[in-house]
């Protein structure tokens, strides 16, 4: 009951060395199978059926080929009919994660499942973009105001300086 595996396609390839994924049925029983195995951007974790219909939680860990952290939750219903529900929550929110997959469970011919997660917004992203303006605003401030050195006035009579 429910799918076979569940794959779950990155914007960035992960470290399938360093995945971590978790997948539990409603009774609580871990599901995964064997350790996942990765091809490009997606990461592919083999299951075990559930034991019973109900919310399927899966909770990962990956990081990214350029070093970058991406961690979430999804969680989809198997039910004991043909067919699997895809109510879906959106993921927990991750402090650094760089891009939510993607996910499409394969599934037996007897039930099915889809998932699909929202990205969360970067904090440190904002942060970057916050301060860049900023900086940009202090640099032009910055400019505006330098002494641009002394500039005669045309006003005033020529000095003998001025004639040499």
């Amino acid at each position: 009951m429910g799918p076979t595996a569940i794959t779950m396609t990155f914007r960035e390839s992960p470290n399938v060395a360093m995945a971590q994924v978790a997948v539990v049925d409603a009774a609580g029983l871990d599901l995964v199978a064997e350790p996942p195995t990765g091809a490009g951007t997606s990461l592919t974790q083999p299951l075990r059926a559930a034991s019973t219909p109900g919310p399927v939680t899966v909770t990962y860990r990956v990081v990214s080929t350029d070093g970058h952290p991406i961690q979430g939750k999804i969680t989809f219903t198997v039910t004991s009919a043909a067919t699997a529900s895809s109510a879906v929550n959106s993921p927990s929110p991750a402090p650094a994660s760089a891009a939510a997959p993607a996910v499409a469970p394969s599934a037996s011919a007897s039930s099915g499942a889809a998932a699909e997660a929202d990205e969360p917004i970067e904090p440190w992203g904002v942060a970057f973009v916050v301060g860049a303006l900023a900086g940009l605003i202090a640099i032009a401030a910055a400019l505006a105001f330098w002494p641009r050195g002394r500039q005669p006035d045309p006003a005033a009579p020529p000095t003998a300086s001025d004639n040499t």
